[in-house]
Parts: C-alpha cells; sequence; structure tokens
C-alpha cells in the first residue's frame, strides 16, 4: 500500500506544479518551490526547528510519569436514581472525570433509605471484600451518614491505609470531633437564617413563619437554628414549629390561617397512622395552597418550593472531589483539614417564583435559577426535517457506496500494477527511439510522465470521492466498523464513535474491539467467532451474504446497552454494521424490566410474611396428625391440607426463582430419573402419553431437582393444553458438546440436552422469541393458550443453572423444547429414600425460641413439645440475649437457641449470633427464614450458625434438624 499513500499525498499537494507518485517526482517546480538564493535560510530555519525539538524532547525525559492510572471508590448511603445522590455523583464526576485526569472511578449505592435492615453493614462488608479484594484504590469517597459510619467501621478490614473523604456529613456528627488517621471532607451546615432572611425579603407582608421538622438529634438541632433566626427580629414575626405533624392536620390548619405566613420545610410529613410521606408528594399538595414554601435543601426544588440558601449535593460531590484531587496529587490527608464551610448557594425555582411573582431581580446576585423556559422555536419542526434529511442522505449514502467501493478496487489493483509497469517503460523506451520532428530522440522519462499523467485525473477523481465518501458517512447516523480479514481495524465511522467512544486510536484490532465493548465472556466468544466466519459469497447489493445478531455492548464511558450487529464481508474485508435499535428500545426496557424486577421483589416481600402463615397452618397439621391413626378419615384429610400448604409454598419458591433471588441447592444428579419422575406427576390423570428415546451413556449433570422438575411441570403443562384431545410427547436426551461454532449462550463445553417435543398446535413464528415474556400470552390459541408467566420462570431457573433453552415450532406442527444442562464434573449422588415419623416424644433438653410472630412461636413451641422439649420465648433477639443470660447465670442454659433471621421491629437473628457468641462461645444456634434468597440459608456455617431451617416446616423436619445438637439422639 505504500504507492497508495504516495499518490494520495499528491490528491493534496495544491502548492507546486509537480505530483509524486510510486515511481518518483515528475514534472517541473511550479511557484511553490524554493528558489536557490532563499535555501540557505530554509536549511537554518529547519536546523533551529530540530535542535527546538531535540532540547524539548529531553527537557520531556526528565517529567514523571503521571499517566498511572488511579482508583477512586465512591459509596453512596442512598440508591441511585435518589435525587440527592446522584447530584453528589455528578459533582464528584465533575472533578475527577474532566478528561484531565487519569482516574477510574468505583461508584456503590448502600440503599439505606430503602433497606434498614441492622445486620446489612455486615453484608456489604462481605460483598465488598468479594467484589474488591483485587482491586487497590488509591482514594475513598463517601457520601452521607451510613456510608460514613460503614468505613469508620470497616476501613481499616477492607480497605487498610487508604485514605478517605466525606461529603453530606453534618457539622453536628460527635465523629467529626474526634482526630480519625486518614479521613478528612466537607461538612454540609444548614443556613437556616440566610434562607429565612431572603424569604422575609421577598414576602415583606409576612407575619408568621411556621416551621415543619422531626423528633430526631439533627432536627433538634435544625430546630435551634430556626429559633435562632428570628429571635432577632421581636415580636414582628410570629414563629411557630412542628415535629412530625400529620398531612391533613398541617393543610387544614393551613387554609384556616390568613394569607401572610411563609412554611420552611426542614423535615417530612406523615399520614394518619404515623408513616412518612415522600416530600415527593406532601410538598406540591402544600405548593398548591398558594402559599410561599422554602427549604434548605435542594431536593426540594421542583416540588414547588421557591428555594432558599440550599446545601447542594452536586457542590457537596464536587468539594469531597477537590479534597481528594489533592491527596491523588501528593499531599496528606492528615495535613488537609476539614472544611467546615458547607458550600451552600442560594437557588430558586422558576415556576414557583412566577407562581408568587417574583422576579429574578429580587434575588441575591449569583443565585442559580432553575425551570427557566427556553426560547421557543421550530424545534419539533426542525427535528422533523433533519430526521428526513438524514434519512434521504442515508439513502444516498448506500445507493453511492457500492459503486465508490467498486470503482476504488479497480483503481487500486491498476496502481499495484503501477510500480512494475513505470520501471519496464523507461527501459523499453531508451531501447525504442521514437520520431518527434523527424529526428530519432530517447523519450523513456517522458513516456512514464505521459503514462503517469493519464492516470493522474483518475486517481484525483477517486480521491475526491472516497473523501466525499467518509464525509458522508461521518455526518450520517452510520455505525460502521470495516476491518481486513486479519482483523485490523481500518474504518470507525463517526457515527459509532459517538456512540462507543472509542477511536482508531483505542481500537487497532478486532480482538481489542470485543474486548472493550462486549462484557460477556459468552457472547464475546460468540460475536468474535461469527466474525472470523464471515465467507464473501455474494455480495450483490441484493442479497449481501451477511449475518445478524442481538447482543448487549458497552461504551468507552461504561454505560450499556442492546444493539442489532451485522456482518457484511466484502472480499478481504467485513464491514459491521450496528443498529440503533438497542438505543432506542433502551427508554422503554427499563420499565418491563422494572416490572419484572417488581415481581420479584412482591415475592421476596411476602414470602416471610406468607412462609410464616404457612408454618402455622403445616405445624398444627402436624400436630393433629399425632393425635389420628393412619386408617382414621380425618388423616386422609390432613395429608391432603398438608400437600396443598406445600404446594402453595412451591408457588412462592417459583415466583423468587423467577426473581432470581432463591438460591439453587445443586447435586449431581442421574438426568433421566429426575425427567421421567417429573414427566409422571406432570401428565399424571391426562390423556398424554410420554415416550422416551436416550442413550445409555449419558452424563450426570449438575441440578436443583425441585427446581428442574418446576421446568418440566410448565414445559408439559403447555404441551397438555396444546393437545387437548390428547397425543405424545417424546422425550430425548443426548450428550452434546458446545463449541463457539454452534452460535449458543452458553460456554464451551458438555451438555446434556433434553428435547420434549409435542403433537400440539404449534406457536407461530412471529410468536417464538415472545413466549418467555411474562407480558405475553396467545390468546388467539382460544382456550389453549400457555401460561406466559410459567415459560418466563422457567428460562430463569435454566439460566441459574448456567443452561439454556431453545425453541422450535410453527403453527399446526408441534412444538420442540431443547434444554441444555451443563454435565456435573462428579458421579450423580445416591438417590435417599424412607421417610421420618414423628411416634413419640424423643427430644431432650432446653430449647429458646426467638421469633417475632406470636402464632409461630406458638405452633413451633407446641411441636417441640410433642416431640420432648423444653422450651422458652422471646420476641426479638434483644429478649433472647436476656433470656440466654438470665438461664445460663442460673445454671439452667439452653441446648440450642432457634433465632428468627427477619424480625420487623428489634434485633434481627445475625445481630443477636454476635452478641449470644460473645457470652457464651459455644452456643448452639439454629437460624430460621422464611425467605430462601439470603445466602446464610445455605452457608449457615460460615456464618457461625449450627444449622438452618426453611419455613415452613413440619415436625418431622424440625426433629431432623436438631439431631446431633442435644442430647436425645
Amino acid at each position: 500500500m505504500k504507492s497508495k499513500k504516495g499518490w494520495r499525498k499528491s490528491c493534496r499537494n495544491e502548492g507546486r506544479q509537480t505530483w509524486q507518485g510510486p515511481g518518483g517526482t515528475y514534472g517541473n517546480p511550479g511557484p511553490g518551490s524554493c528558489p536557490k538564493g532563499h535555501r540557505f535560510f530554509v536549511i537554518v530555519l529547519a536546523y533551529l526547528i530540530v535542535l527546538a525539538g531535540m532540547v524539548t524532547l529531553a527537557r520531556g525525559a526528565d517529567i514523571p510519569n503521571q499517566t498511572q492510572t488511579r482508583r477512586v471508590l465512591l459509596i453512596n448511603t442512598y440508591y441511585q436514581g435518589y435525587r440527592w445522590t446522584d447530584s453528589v455523583v455528578s459533582g464528584v464526576e465533575s472533578v475527577l472525570k474532566d478528561g484531565r485526569n487519569d482516574i477510574e472511578l468505583y461508584i456503590e449505592y448502600m440503599d439505606s433509605r430503602r433497606v434498614s435492615d441492622p445486620s446489612r453493614f455486615f453484608h456489604l462488608s462481605r460483598y465488598y471484600r468479594f467484589l474488591f479484594s483485587p482491586v487497590k484504590f488509591d482514594l475513598i469517597i463517601v457520601s452521607d451518614n451510613d456510608a460514613f459510619d460503614f468505613i469508620k467501621q470497616y476501613r481499616d478490614s477492607l480497605f487498610p491505609r487508604v485514605p478517605v473523604v466525606f461529603c453530606g456529613i453534618s457539622s453536628t456528627n460527635k465523629s467529626l470531633q474526634e482526630n480519625i488517621p486518614l479521613i478528612t471532607g466537607v461538612v454540609e451546615e444548614y443556613d437556616i437564617k440566610a434562607t429565612l432572611d431572603i424569604a422575609l425579603r421577598l414576602h415583606p407582608n409576612a407575619g408568621e413563619v411556621i416551621g415543619v421538622g422531626n423528633r430526631t438529634p439533627l432536627g433538634e438541632v435544625k430546630k435551634q437554628l430556626f429559633g435562632e433566626a428570628l429571635s432577632g427580629r421581636g415580636k414582628t414575626i410570629k414563629a411557630t414549629f412542628f415535629d412530625d405533624p400529620i398531612l391533613s392536620d398541617f393543610e387544614s390548619m393551613i387554609r384556616n390561617k390568613e394569607k401572610g405566613c411563609i412554611v420552611l420545610l426542614l423535615g417530612n410529613f406523615r399520614d394518619g397512622e404515623g408513616n412518612i410521606i415522600p416530600f415527593e408528594e406532601s410538598t406540591p399538595i402544600l405548593a398548591r395552597l398558594g402559599i410561599p414554601l422554602y427549604g434548605a435543601l435542594d431536593y426540594y426544588l421542583g416540588y414547588g418550593i421557591v428555594g432558599g440558601k440550599i446545601i447542594n449535593g452536586y457542590d457537596q460531590g464536587a468539594a469531597a472531589a477537590r479534597i481528594g484531587l489533592r491527596i491523588l496529587n501528593g499531599e496528606s490527608a492528615d495535613g488537609i483539614p476539614i472544611d467546615r464551610k458547607s458550600p451552600n448557594r442560594y437557588m430558586f425555582d422558576y415556576a414557583a417564583m412566577n407562581r408568587l411573582a417574583i422576579s429574578e431581580s429580587q434575588l441575591p446576585e449569583g443565585s442559580t435559577v432553575i425551570n427557566k423556559p427556553k426560547l421557543r422555536s421550530s424545534g419539533n419542526l426542525s427535528m422533523a426535517w433533519s430526521a428526513i434529511a438524514a434519512l434521504l442522505g442515508l439513502g444516498v449514502a448506500v445507493t453511492f457506496t457500492v459503486p465508490l467501493i467498486r470503482s476504488r478496487r479497480r483503481s487500486e489493483d491498476a496502481l499495484k500494477l503501477l510500480p512494475t509497469d513505470m520501471e519496464k517503460r523507461p527501459e523499453a523506451g531508451t531501447e525504442k527511439p521514437v520520431r518527434t520532428n523527424g529526428d530519432p530522440k530517447v523519450v523513456g522519462p517522458e513516456e512514464a510522465e505521459s503514462r503517469a499523467a493519464e492516470l493522474k485525473p483518475g486517481w484525483d477523481t477517486l480521491c475526491l470521492r472516497e473523501e466525499m465518501m467518509a464525509r458522508i458517512l461521518d455526518r450520517l447516523p452510520v455505525r460502521l466498523l470495516v476491518a481486513r480479514r486479519d482483523g485490523t481495524v481500518e474504518y470507525l465511522s463517526q457515527g459509532l464513535i459517538r456512540i462507543f467512544g472509542y477511536t482508531g486510536e483505542d481500537v487497532r484490532t478486532m480482538g481489542e474491539w470485543w474486548e472493550k465493548t462486549c462484557p460477556d465472556k459468552i457472547s464475546r466468544k460468540t460475536l468474535s467467532a461469527a466474525w472470523l466466519d464471515q465467507e464473501g459469497g455474494d455480495e450483490s447489493p441484493e442479497n449481501p451474504a451477511d449475518r445478524h445478531f442481538q447482543a448487549r455492548v458497552a461504551a468507552k464511558d461504561g454505560s450499556v446497552f442492546d444493539t442489532e450487529i451485522r456482518f457484511v464481508p466484502i472480499e478481504d474485508r467485513v464491514a459491521t454494521i450496528f443498529g440503533d435499535s438497542g438505543r432506542q428500545n433502551r427508554s422503554r426496557r427499563p420499565s418491563r424490566s422494572g416490572d419484572f424486577e417488581s415481581i420479584g421483589t412482591l415475592a421476596a416481600g411476602i414470602a416471610h410474611d406468607f412462609n410464616n402463615l404457612l408454618l402455622v397452618i403445616l405445624g398444627n397439621i402436624s400436630l393433629a396428625k399425632t393425635h389420628l391413626k393412619p386408617d382414621d378419615r380425618a388423616y386422609e384429610r390432613l395429608n391432603d391440607a398438608e400437600k396443598a400448604s406445600m404446594t402453595t409454598k412451591d408457588l412462592i419458591q417459583q415466583l423468587i426463582a423467577f426473581s432470581k433471588a432463591g438460591q439453587l441447592s445443586k447435586r449431581s444428579v442421574a438426568v433421566v430419573p429426575l425427567i421421567m419422575d417429573a414427566t409422571r406427576a406432570a401428565l399424571s390423570g391426562s390423556n398424554i402419553k410420554s415416550r422416551y428415546i436416550m442413550s445409555d451413556d449419558l452424563l450426570p449433570i449438575e441440578a436443583d431437582e425441585e427446581q428442574i422438575g418446576q421446568v418440566m411441570q410448565v414445559v408439559l403443562r403447555n404441551a397438555k393444553e396444546a393437545m387437548p384431545l390428547g397425543g405424545t410427547v417424546t422425550l430425548s436426551f443426548e450428550n452434546v458438546r458446545v463449541t463457539r461454532k454452534d452460535y449458543l449462550p452458553l460456554r464451551d463445553g458438555d451438555y446434556v440436552k433434553v428435547s420434549i417435543e409435542d403433537e400440539g398446535v404449534g406457536i407461530k413464528e412471529d410468536d417464538i422469541s415472545r413466549i418467555f415474556d411474562p407480558y405475553f400470552t396467545t390468546k388467539d390459541m382460544g382456550d389453549h393458550k400457555g401460561v406466559g408467566l410459567g415459560l418466563a420462570i422457567a428460562l430463569s431457573i435454566i439460566k441459574n443453572h448456567n443452561g439454556h433453552i431453545d425453541v422450535e415450532s410453527r403453527a399446526g406442527g408441534g412444538t420442540t423444547f431443547h434444554l441444555y444442562l451443563p454435565v456435573s464434573e462428579k458421579e450423580a449422588d445416591a438417590d435417599e429414600e424412607g421417610e421420618t415419623s414423628i411416634s413419640g416424644p424423643q427430644g431432650k433438653g432446653r430449647i429458646l425460641v426467638m421469633d417475632d410472630a406470636k402464632a409461630v412461636r406458638d405452633v413451633t413451641g407446641a411441636m417441640l413439645s410433642h416431640i420432648g422439649y423444653d422450651v422458652a420465648f422471646a420476641g426479638d433477639g434483644g429478649e433472647a440475649i436476656a433470656l440466654y443470660r438470665q438461664a445460663k447465670e442460673s445454671n439452667k442454659p439452653f441446648d440450642v437457641v432457634i433465632l428468627d433471621m427477619t424480625v420487623q421491629a428489634g434485633m434481627g437473628g445475625m445481630e443477636a449470633l454476635r452478641i449470644l457468641q460473645g457470652i457464651d462461645p459455644s452456643v448452639k444456634v439454629v437460624i430460621s427464614s422464611g425467605y430462601s434468597g439470603d445466602p446464610i440459608t445455605t452457608e449457615y456455617g460460615e456464618y457461625g450458625f449450627r444449622r438452618a431451617i426453611m419455613k415452613p416446616y413440619k415436625m418431622d423436619e424440625l426433629e431432623d434438624v436438631l439431631k446431633g445438637l442435644t442430647d436425645s439422639y
């Protein structure tokens, strides 16, 4: 390609009459060349430039390398999407990610506003230890109280000697009076006096100021500042303050007041039952009353308050980041004093000002005003015309791209032959003189120049076309990457660079591209293999030999989105086109994924209470059965009730499995007995027959038998509904090896493929991609419609097993589900046989039961008493600790303590365990939980528990758990 570069350079040379080609320089010097008299000065000037460059390089060699990446961890107390927290994050990023600092920022959210479990610090410490063990941080920034308290408690064990900068911490916090090594930051200080001063200046006729706060230590400080701010105004202003007022009562009071009062919001309102009402709901209600509302925190802005001297999350974050930058640049954290001057500023809402007839000229100088109206313009019309123009331009670009590429190829082929041709022509010209003006004359060089001159116009045209095409593609929203077959990246369109943020300097090969933009290893392997497998094929525009995929990709800024990727082979190159469907759908997708999350959150939230109720039912059934003989008619009824209760438990577990909150209890099992048992149970009592096809060498799988059984129940239920008149379901089993050539979203390895084929009505081709969506139902199939949520649960379970579900179907031709399940490296475990039964009292010892539900305590105590134990009860962890200490001191210790994991009001099981272990290191504690999503229930030993039992449980299960913990067995 040297010839190409040489000729291209000539296309841009407009200052001379000569032009540069692969064979040398042709033509005569023009006005752009240097006369001989000036050559000396040119040489001297060039020498000085080179000398200056050498000096610069020499000096640069002494400059230390400042490009080493520094890692900063930002821990937020609240959640992403909370206005205050988002403002803090934006402020931190404005300083640390301004493009001048090579800093990698990690952002974490503790979500303390929605999660208040006392053990959350402990769980977070384990999570951060797992997540960040391979990462060495240079700085930690914490926002607000919980993050500050967490880092004080766990900094030395998780991030030893890492300096910490805080923000969002009140100046009244006692920890700020301590001298904690390597911790500094910026405080937040409520400027209530400045807020009230500007409020009274804007409303000179106001005769009363009403403050709203809460009964907390910080609330008391705000109340004191409120009183001090108005103390100097004498009796001209009436001051009233309410702690935790009920919104409806407060609203009625304001309605009955005459105009002329101001309300300062420093806390939350409550409803009639004492629940806190979010400020997003309460503030607009008060704003509609027409009274001036003021506040001290920026997250009230936009909901109806006028403004004030505001504590701003953005400024807090930026101030903390500036301190952090000083530490990263070499200053000691211990040498930087805490900034006790809160970076507050005057902020106002234009909409609220307009409602109360306040003009900007009345505001303090330098005030920030939000929601100011923008000048009207023909924005929508311009956007529409821009979209039409872009589409037309894209069509023109596509129409001309193929001819331009073909024209360029022909010119490149001719240029490849040109060096050889230019070398041979002078030799031939010297041997064969031509006649000019009647005299023989050697004209080899002139003939070469003539040949080059013939090619120059064509090459100039090609250069112009290439530049025009590049400009067209760069101005259009085309996301295009072109690379050679060897993986070298040749071209990235501006549209692609805008979306992903990577330039040609960042990614020089396709390997680097996939590594940076495809975070999922399986998808990365699949796409890389598909790109390598592209063949030339039929390249006509009407029938391109391309393949397209849906993938989740990542941009340079860390954002992740879905897009369509299309590969188009063009001889020795492959064009990769990225669609914009992911960006279009990104605004729609969160609502649906949010609904999925809501289903899981609902299931997880009700699981504990629901399983408590089931425990009471099952426990009483177990107790009732002990008073009956197996041949009694009532005994059979109780068995049916017990089975129905366990089915209800399974339903809750299905929803939790769908939410991916449930923990798998996997073991190595033989696949055929597992599937056959599930099939018999699912088809029992129906007019559907089953047929099995299998080999003798099937490998065992690693599976949770109960959840795989749920998958089979779902698939076979859909098969039954598709065959209302009866039929046959064929189940086939085979060992398969999956590689990247199969284009399946699976890791390379061995799998057992289970295929379930029915003879039903089938599924339309357009519906196959949506059958796993819980919001899709095949209503056009009448009474034989499938259960969308069930298939969504099945898909979630198989994915949690690191497997995959594939579907083949056509309308009227039956449906086949293919399940890919990973092979186990261990032999299949032996099946457990036999049942335990309660024959009479066998227990011996004292048991302490802690549960916040009285009904659970009663039924558990009754079952334990029937087994033979002495039982005592506690309603929360604090009461359990007191009873355990009292029993130990009176030499009547408890043999086992059963602790409820989650307590609505009071100390929970995790915190109680730590205190009990401090009292008695040999204490035997069983954790009891109604929620299978907590890893404590599956890895109880790592947390210090002896056993775990899941609610709801029966009497025989309770007895089994206690075996070996007391002297009874």
